[in-house]
């Protein structure tokens, strides 16, 4: 099943790669506006992590990073 959602998980950042971006951490840090390359740095660097919140523009709420972004689990 894990296999399947990944094969059609939608990539948020590819989907609209000129949104702005923001990241909460579960201690209440906020980090943003951020591209989606620097999005993408952040993920990759580990500065993004499953449990942390992310809001692009167009979204109407808050999503929790593993829900939302393909990879974080």
């Amino acid at each position: 099943p894990s296999a399947a959602q990944g094969a059609d998980a939608i990539d948020p950042i590819a989907e609209n790669p000129q949104a702005v971006w923001y990241v909460r951490t579960p201690q209440g840090g906020q980090y943003g506006p951020a591209a989606g390359d620097i999005m993408r740095k952040w993920i990759a660097e580990g500065r993004v992590q499953a449990d942390f919140w992310v809001w692009r523009e167009g979204w109407a709420d808050w999503q929790k990073a593993s829900a939302s972004i393909p990879g974080l689990r």
